[in-house]
This record gives structure tokens, C-alpha cells and sequence, in this order.
């Protein structure tokens, strides 16, 4: 009987008749490529201008500045310049009163030769983007600014090197987008160091899915009236990873989710103001997702003069934020005053066995009055001092309800609350288990009665 060739399977049919039939190896398929997401930069409607067309020699070596300049000085509404090799820069490129113009890296970028300020500047554009581009500041430049622009947009980008200035600086600008960029192994000493992304703006920002690694200080600093912040890595920074300084007067809202801020020296997420500025509520903050971890000197810590109304934190991870020194500071999420506060569904870990010690979990400390709290679901483990901390420092605390969380291997107590200005509290089926304490209610009037260890918990 005729056979078929291999890789085919052979079937017997009708009359002696022999049929091939293709068997597959579905292991074997390649998988689909990722598709190919167009960027803002892509929906310019052109013309597309090569940066070569203007006599950019793009080797890397040779000052390609006027050349780059010429390129863009050309550039109508509606056009793109596209930079597709490496062009040499010795002087600032300047972008200004553009409307509608797109600067896009398609596998290229710009290298700084010498002491710029920025490689990239942008004043007064207008509905602009800059995508793409690879910037290598070669610690004496920083990457992309943009002053007073309106409705551009900076994604894609990624930044290598800056020097002291920052890697991506907005101020004064207004409906702004910062999308996917990276910044990363910036230089200098803290003083003159670089930042990943500064904006400064009256209004709302957005920074999303941006990644800034190995930064000598702060990586994000955000002077926002409201701010969408969304899907962003923070690792390694000598400053903070997340500097908010939120706008007074009316602000919100604050969307702060699925970010991660992972060994910042300076603290993780650092909500404060400027010395003489304040006080500021923020309204309507929802912080949920986030991971924030192995930082130093304070998780997500709110400064005296920061308050808050209606805020929701909510299924974040907040592990081993600690103090060099491990001293007492500021704790893992630490609210200096406000109302219709809600703490929910939150890993808060410690790390009391090991070297990074986290002093504390959740601490209200009432600079300015704090109200209507829920403190619900959560796990609180592993702090050499107390799970939750109640402390008056100059405010009030009334209204605090503590219920359904898990409170296990806290050195000192479960929960600690110090002071006699600290009033209707109410605990309600938590789980305490191995403690130092479950309680310790330094109160002497009103002390609430210490529940007993493992009272609350799954039998």
C-alpha cells in the first residue's frame, strides 16, 4: 500500500485509495507577534520628514544640532520629523509656538556632546508629541522640557543618563500627557541630581505605565492640583519615589492606582507641600492596586499639612517601608488629619525578624483633626511596634471603627492608641494572633477593654 511522507497522515478510503491528510503540531505553531501599538505621534497626518534630509550626519560623533534645528524649524501643522539613527547635539534643540507637530525616534534619538540644559525644548506648542526618541544625556544634559505647552503629549520616550536636570520636565503646562517613557541611571550628587519626570501645572496631569529606575533623586515630583497616576515603576532612587505637592484650593481628582514604588531612600509616595505653603485637603483620592515596598524612610506618608476628605485606600501592598536607622518615624501609611477616610482590603507587612524593621503599620497622628475613619479587612503583620496607631498631636480623633482585620506578630501591640483625645472607637471581629499585645489603650478615660489573643479568628 502507497505510503504518504512524513509529517502526513495516511488514510485507507474507498477502492484501495490512499488519502494524505496534514497533521499538526499545535506546540510547534509560532505564537502571533505582539501587535504593533501606534503611538500618539502616529496620528499625525504628515508629511513624514527624515531628520537626514536636512544634512544630519547621524554618526554619533559629528554636532548634527543646525541640522536637527533646520529640520524642525520646517516643520508646517499636521507634520512629522522622524529620527531614525543616533544624531550628536552640542546645542539645545528648540521647539516653539508649534502647533500640531510630531517629533518621533523610529529606532534613533539624540546624544548630548556637551553641557546642555535639555536636548529637547518645547515652548508654547500647542497639541504637539514627542515619541520614540532614545536620549542618552551622557550625565551633562537632560532629556525633553516643555514650558507652557498645551495638549502635548510625551510617550515612548527613554532616557538615559540625564544630568542634573530632570529626564522629563513640564511647568506651567495644561492637559499634558506622559505615557510610557523610561528614565533611567541618572548622575550627580543629591543637591545638583537628576529627577525622572518633574511637572509643575495649575491643572491635571497624567503620567501612566512610566517606568524611572536608578535616579540619584526624587523620580516623580508632581506639583498638581489632580493627578491620574496610573501603572507606573518606581526602582531604585537615592529621593522618593513619588513626590505629590498638591495645589490649594479647590483639586481632585487623585487616581493613584497599580503603581509600583519599590526602594526609594527617601520614602515611597510623600504627599507635602512646600515650607510656608499649606494647609491643602485633597479631595477624593482613591490610592488602590499600588505595591509599595522596600523603601526607606516611610511608605505612603502624608506631611502636617496635607489633609484629606473622602479618600479610599484600598488593595495596595505596603511591605518593609522602614527607616535606615530603623527608628520610630513615620509608619507604613501614616494620615496626619481628615474625614470619610477608608482603609480597606490592604497588605501592610513588616519586617520584624529581618534587618529592614518596620517600626509601625497604619498610623493616624491627628496634627489637624481626623474623622469618620474605617480601618476594615486588612492584614497588618510583622511591625516591632503596633499594627494600627492612634495618636493626637495637636488634633482630635473621633469616629474610628477597626474591624475584620488580621493582626498578627506586631512586638508591641495590635493596636495602640495614646492619648485622651482620641475618642469613639470601636473594635469588632478582628483576628489578633501572637502579639505583644492586642491591645494597649493608654487612655484614662474611655480605655476600651483588651480583646483576647486569637479572639476573631478562623477556628
Amino acid at each position: 500500500m502507497a505510503r504518504c511522507l512524513r509529517g502526513f497522515a495516511t488514510v485507507l478510503v474507498a477502492f484501495g485509495q490512499v488519502a494524505c491528510l496534514v497533521t499538526i503540531d499545535e506546540s510547534r505553531i509560532p505564537e502571533d507577534p505582539p501587535p504593533i501599538v501606534p503611538s500618539s505621534c502616529d496620528a499625525f497626518p504628515g508629511p513624514t520628514v527624515d531628520v537626514r534630509s536636512h544634512g544630519a550626519a547621524c554618526d554619533g560623533v559629528t554636532d548634527d544640532s543646525a541640522a536637527v534645528q533646520a529640520a524642525i524649524d520646517a516643520l508646517k501643522e499636521g507634520a512629522i520629523l522622524d529620527v531614525p539613527c543616533v544624531a550628536a547635539l552640542g546645542t539645545q534643540l528648540t521647539v516653539d509656538d508649534k502647533i500640531g507637530v510630531a517629533i518621533r525616534g523610529t529606532g534613533g534619538g539624540f546624544t548630548a556632546l556637551g553641557g546642555l540644559d535639555q536636548m529637547l525644548h518645547m515652548s508654547g506648542c500647542s497639541d504637539c508629541a514627542v515619541c520614540g526618541l532614545k536620549l542618552d544625556g551622557n550625565a551633562v544634559a537632560g532629556g525633553i522640557r516643555l514650558d507652557a505647552c498645551t495638549g502635548t503629549t510625551v510617550e515612548g520616550n527613554i532616557v538615559t543618563r540625564p544630568g542634573p536636570n530632570s529626564g522629563i520636565t513640564s511647568e506651567l503646562g495644561v492637559g499634558e500627557q506622559f505615557l510610557g517613557n523610561t528614565v533611567q541611571d541618572g548622575t550627580g550628587s543629591f543637591d545638583d541630581a537628576a529627577r525622572g519626570i518633574f511637572i509643575r501645572t495649575d491643572g491635571h496631569a497624567v503620567v501612566t505605565e512610566n517606568t524611572i529606575r536608578n535616579m540619584t533623586a526624587d523620580a516623580f515630583v508632581l506639583y498638581v492640583s489632580g493627578l491620574t497616576a496610573t501603572g507606573n515603576l518606581v526602582e531604585g532612587t537615592i529621593g522618593s519615589g513619588m513626590n505629590v505637592h498638591p495645589s490649594p484650593g479647590p483639586n481632585g481628582p487623585w487616581q493613584m492606582e497599580d503603581n509600583t514604588i519599590r526602594s526609594a531612600d527617601g520614602g515611597g509616595v510623600l504627599f507635602q507641600l512646600d515650607e510656608g505653603e499649606g494647609p491643602v485637603t485633597m479631595s477624593g483620592l482613591v490610592f488602590s492596586g499600588n505595591t509599595v515596598e522596600d523603601n526607606g524612610a516611610a511608605g505612603v506618608v502624608f506631611q502636617a499639612s496635607v489633609g484629606l476628605s473622602d479618600a479610599t485606600f484600598s488593595d495596595n501592598r505596603l511591605r518593609n517601608n522602614h527607616d535606615p536607622g530603623n527608628q520610630d518615624v513615620l509608619g507604613q501609611l501614616a494620615i496626619r488629619g481628615g474625614t470619610n477616610i477608608t482603609v480597606e482590603n490592604n497588605e501592610i507587612l513588616g519586617d520584624y525578624q529581618g534587618e529592614k524593621r518596620s517600626d509601625r503599620g497604619i498610623v493616624l497622628d491627628a496634627v489637624s483633626p481626623i474623622s469618620a475613619v474605617e480601618i476594615a479587612g486588612n492584614l497588618i503583620d510583622d511591625h516591632t511596634a503596633s499594627g494600627v496607631e492612634l495618636v493626637s498631636s495637636t488634633g482630635t480623633i473621633e469616629g474610628v471603627t477597626i474591624s475584620g482585620n488580621t493582626f498578627e506578630r506586631n512586638g508591641f501591640a495590635g493596636v495602640m492608641i495614646q492619648d485622651g483625645n482620641v475618642v469613639d472607637v470601636s473594635l469588632t471581629r478582628n483576628c489578633f494572633f501572637m502579639n505583644g499585645a492586642t491591645l494597649v489603650d493608654l487612655r484614662s478615660r474611655g480605655a476600651l477593654p483588651a480583646p483576647a489573643e486569637g479572639s476573631g479568628c478562623p477556628r
